[in-house]
């Protein structure tokens, strides 16, 4: 690693802070997309935190690749650059649910899973079917035959 790019990784990590930056090999390579793997691991907590990374990433020329899960890290091209993996696994709340208005905000990264959950309990769900999904039946497709 060169020291502007870990000069520049300083720089990120002073963004999200130290406890939400990681540069040890095994969290990198947890994260490597057909073996090019990231110089650090950055979990922002905001989008506010997103936004200084990415505006900090473009002005020093690093390549960012956002996550959640490392699920899919496989589809698409191969990167031909990734110095910093940008994790928003911790950008998982509903900011703002009006169910009688059925609008809902959620954060980036929250599952699909956590979200039809979080707005169940409403006897709602967003009607989707990604594919490779779990097909499971859950009661609230079903109307009350009481």
């Amino acid at each position: 690693m060169t020291s502007t790019l870990q000069s520049a990784l300083s720089g990120l990590a002073s963004l999200v802070g130290a406890a939400r930056a990681a540069t040890d090999p095994a969290t990198c390579v947890s994260l490597a997309i057909d073996g090019v793997t990231p110089s650090c691991v950055l979990y922002p907590s905001s989008a506010e935190q997103v936004a200084a990374v990415l505006q900090y990433a473009a002005e020093h020329d690093l390549a960012v690749i956002p996550c959640r899960n490392a699920t899919k890290l496989g589809v698409g091209n191969l990167p031909r650059r990734y110095d910093v993996a940008l994790s928003l696994k911790e950008m998982n709340r509903v900011r703002h649910y009006e169910a009688a208005d059925l609008t809902v905000t959620a954060e980036t990264g929250m599952t699909l899973g956590d979200f039809q959950d979080s707005i169940a309990r409403d006897r709602l769900w967003l009607p989707l079917d990604p594919p490779g999904a779990a097909r499971a039946e859950p009661d609230l497709h079903r109307e009350d035959r009481t």
